[in-house]
């Protein structure tokens, strides 16, 4: 997989498919903003791509909460542009 993004806001990062999209573009050098309600799940998914030498931050987000959303955004343009 190839992508022509340096940044990427993933939703659902913490677990499953969302993870493995995280970790997957981390691999590819993607900057990537992981997202989760749940925050250690999150943190253990921003671990696991740091740890595999990857850059990642990451976010409590509940999707449902636009005002969420918008702070996540904020984070990741303020951290990546």
């Amino acid at each position: 997989m190839t992508t022509k993004a340096k940044v990427a806001m993933v939703t659902g990062a913490g677990n499953g498919i969302g993870r493995a999209i995280a970790l997957r573009l981390a691999r590819d050098g993607t900057h990537v903003l992981v997202c989760d309600f749940d925050s250690d799940a999150a943190g253990y998914a921003q671990a696991e791509i740091s740890a595999d030498g990857g850059t990642a931050d990451a976010a409590v987000v509940d999707v449902r909460e636009r005002e969420m959303v918008a702070g996540a955004v904020k984070q990741l343009v303020g951290k990546w542009g």
